[in-house]
């Protein structure tokens, strides 16, 4: 599928967008009786003013978008155009699209709807996102996408499909592809509990539901009971917190499915709103691993990808949950090969857990002396001595951290690595470098060696070293992948508008 021709969203996406936006209407117009029955709340009678003003920008908001939306796809290029008084036109080309992230929220998948978000860079203005596309237009859009990668990309039969692929992960984006893995729900609950995601979404839907009791005035009723039994009162609020938050990550990463080839990764997820991030294998500069004390102990590892538009996703992309550390290398190693692997995949994290033990127990009495000393000294209370013993800890911690790294040569890639508390490596493609520096003292060998680099915006990797070789050998590397960049950059060709285009007006 592709055309040239101005096109509107379908007149269902109006009744999609609406739909997604009942639960802010639902608590608006909730908002509006509370302030009805009870007007000397905060900020008083400005708050109806206020509340009818967004009640009226959502309502009309579906619309309005539907109204001012066009949007135009070709067998080169992608074209969108929004807005009423100011009209905003961003135009990508396939060639240039990296990254893209089709999700369904609940609302949209009852009419067959999707969200679709081209990314060719790492900042907003590079990203062209579209709400409400049919199923088979964002079909088309990934295989255009896919089939300009590379001049020899072949996009799949339309026939073939990957098997044993979870229900929840539609046909149409892992098409072609070998499932490389898909997650259980235990893998998953185990994965969230590991670094705090279960915990994080179940206090925060606890103290959603204290709101709510504080509403409705029993919360002094419920506090009463919990105070006057701490220790079962602890226990019942302690495992409230992992049931939701266990019950809200199986939701949120139902069917969690990773399918990928030498083209690229595709990672698909979710339950009530299905997710889908498609990287070309191009567009990946490096790999992030890390393992904390507890994925030490099960072998486990954590793997972030830093590609083009990686300022958009905090610094890394495409974060796989922790998996078993052998399932990691399979992953990498069917979809990345080109890209060395992080040391710490090819050995147990078993042995690292005395390491971290002792730093973790060399910190944590330095912190707690520093704050006897502390309170010695000013005569402080206790919150304010455990404060300046956390402050102490947090700088303790850091410099911890910074004096264990390590950066080296890998072949022609170069690594950067920190054993402390938890193991973190990253593998950086040579191609990816922009330049290096080294900055040290004339009467020693010791040296901050500084590695440039892109990844959605100007990064770093820093590191101190005693050898002058380090520095040496990342400055041949940026100088002999210079050439490969040179060749391997596409020029951009100029499309002359058809007919269509002119004569259509995109209003």
């Amino acid at each position: 599928m592709a055309t040239e021709a101005w096109q509107r969203l379908p007149l269902k996406a109006v009744a999609a967008i609406s739909l997604r936006g009942v639960p802010s209407v639902a608590s608006l117009v909730f908002a509006g009786f509370l302030y009805g029955y009870q007007p000397q709340l905060w900020p008083g009678p400005l708050a109806v003013y206020l509340i009818a003003s967004l009640l009226i920008i959502r309502l009309v908001h579906p619309i309005y978008t539907w109204s001012t939306l066009r949007y135009a796809i070709s067998e080169d290029s992608f074209v969108l155009t929004r807005g009423l008084i100011f009209r905003t036109t961003r135009t990508t080309s396939w060639r240039n699209v990296s990254v893209v992230d089709i999700s369904s929220p609940w609302a949209f998948r009852r009419f067959g709807l999707g969200t679709i978000s081209l990314r060719s860079g790492g900042q907003d203005d590079t990203k062209i996102d579209v709400p409400g596309i049919e199923h088979k237009v964002l079909d088309a859009i990934v295989e255009l996408v896919r089939a300009h990668r590379t001049l020899n990309t072949q996009i799949a039969p339309s026939g073939s499909t990957a098997t044993g692929i979870h229900n929840s992960a539609p046909e149409l984006y892992v098409k072609g592809r070998p499932v490389l893995y898909t997650a259980r729900k235990r893998d998953l609950v185990t994965a969230n509990l590991i670094y705090g995601h279960v915990v994080a979404l179940g206090t925060a839907a606890i103290i959603t539901v204290a709101d709510l009791a504080s509403q409705l005035e029993v919360l002094d009723g419920v506090l009463h009971v919990l105070t006057s039994h701490p220790w079962s009162g602890g226990i019942v609020l302690g495992g409230a917190v992992l049931f939701v938050g266990s019950v809200a990550s199986l939701v949120k990463y139902h069917g969690f499915t990773v399918t990928g080839d030498s083209a690229g990764l595709t990672i698909s997820y979710g339950w009530l709103s299905t997710n889908h991030r498609d990287v070309k294998s191009s567009a990946v500069g490096g790999i992030t691993a890390r393992r904390n004390l507890i994925e030490m102990f099960l072998d486990r590892a954590r793997v972030a990808i830093l590609t083009t538009d990686s300022d958009a996703q905090m610094g890394t992309n495409m974060v796989l949950p922790s998996l078993p550390r052998l399932q990691v290398t399979q992953i990498l190693t069917s979809s990345l090969p080109e890209l060395p692997r992080p040391a710490l995949l090819d050995s147990s994290g078993r042995a690292s857990i005395a390491k971290s033990l002792a730093i973790f127990a060399t910190v944590g009495a330095l912190s707690l002396a520093s704050g006897w000393v502390l309170h010695q000294l000013v005569g402080g209370g206790l919150i304010l001595d455990a404060m300046g013993s956390a402050l102490i800890c947090s700088v303790l911690a850091m410099a911890v951290r910074r004096a264990r790294a390590e950066i080296s040569v890998v072949g022609a890639s170069v690594g950067w690595a920190s054993h402390s508390f938890a193991d973190q490596e990253m593998v950086l493609a040579a191609t990816s470098l922009h330049s290096v520096s080294a900055a040290s003292l004339r009467t020693t060998k010791l040296s901050l060696v500084r590695a440039h680099y892109f990844a959605g915006r100007p990064k770093t990797l820093a590191a101190l070293s005693f050898s002058p070789a380090v520095p040496h050998q990342i400055g041949q590397l940026v100088t002999e992948s210079a050439p490969k960049i040179a060749v391997h950059r596409q020029r951009s060709t100029v499309k002359h508008p058809t007919a269509k285009e002119y004569i259509h007006d995109p209003r």
